[in-house]
């Protein structure tokens, strides 16, 4: 039961502090409104800055790796854990996403123009 309870209350406030501090850092947040044509450009050109933000946030998360109190651990590890996956997400995933889309929009353009 004890572990439960820890779990909960750990991964309710990760998942606040992650939607709070994650939705922000996409690189379209970064820019304003992105053409599809130009997502390579707008990971080059604020990828850095993204990674970075989400590197001082993993370290200050995992300052708590190293408290006493097993709450404040807990939330460490999922804090970073979830830090990680927003980092993957805004850097890896949405440009994938994003030239995936574009592609789509491109084929159906083609056929439809026919």
């Amino acid at each position: 039961m004890q572990v439960c309870v820890y779990l909960l209350v750990v991964s309710r406030s990760a998942a606040a502090t992650g939607w709070t501090v994650g939705p922000g850092r996409t690189p379209g947040r970064v820019t304003g409104s992105l053409p599809l044509s130009d997502v390579e450009r707008a990971v080059r050109s604020t990828g850095g800055a993204v990674m970075l933000a989400s590197l001082t946030t993993i370290l200050g998360y995992a300052s708590l790796l190293l408290a006493q109190n097993r709450a404040l651990l807990l939330f460490g590890v999922v804090a970073v854990l979830g830090e990680i996956a927003c980092l993957v997400s805004a850097v890896v995933l949405l440009p994938a996403a994003l030239l995936a889309l574009a592609r789509a929009t491109r084929r159906l353009r083609g056929l439809h123009e026919r």
